[in-house]
Parts: C-alpha cells; sequence; structure tokens
C-alpha cells in the first residue's frame, strides 16, 4: 500500500476508520524532500463517490503547494 502511495502521491481511506467516512491525503515535503506534514480532507462516501475523481488533484495540488513553499523558505523538519 505504501508502495502505491508514492507512486500515486495521495492516499485513500474508504471507510476503513469509519463507516460512510472517506479521506483523501497527500504528503507535504521539506527542503530535505522528506515527509514534513501531510493534507487531508474527510468527507460522506456519497459525496466520496461523486466527488473524488475532481478532489484527488486538489488535494495533490494543495500539498504540492505547501510543498513548494516548505523549499521556498529552506524549511526542514524535524529542525536542526
Amino acid at each position: 500500500m505504501l508502495a502505491e502511495v508514492r507512486a500515486t502521491g495521495y492516499s485513500l481511506d474508504i471507510e476503513e476508520f469509519l463507516p460512510d467516512v472517506c479521506c483523501i491525503g497527500a504528503p507535504i515535503f521539506d527542503a530535505r524532500d522528506r515527509i514534513a506534514a501531510s493534507i487531508a480532507i474527510s468527507l460522506p462516501r456519497s459525496r466520496y463517490d461523486a466527488r473524488a475523481s475532481a478532489l484527488i488533484p486538489k488535494v495533490k495540488l494543495a500539498a504540492d503547494a505547501a510543498t513548494r513553499t516548505l523549499h521556498i523558505l529552506g524549511y526542514v523538519w524535524p529542525p536542526p
């Protein structure tokens, strides 16, 4: 599963934690390209089924924007 997350750049939780709840997440990388944080959204299964294909790219774009910011700032985690 982690290999799939690395390959796609996002993770999915389809009712794994709670019934009728789905999550889409993406990693945020620091200036050394190490995972420093993540961003995720949660939504009911009914909305996930109807909108997942549109939401996944948006979650990835948000994570990419945060990654670019950390790169520009030279932020590393954990701090030296």
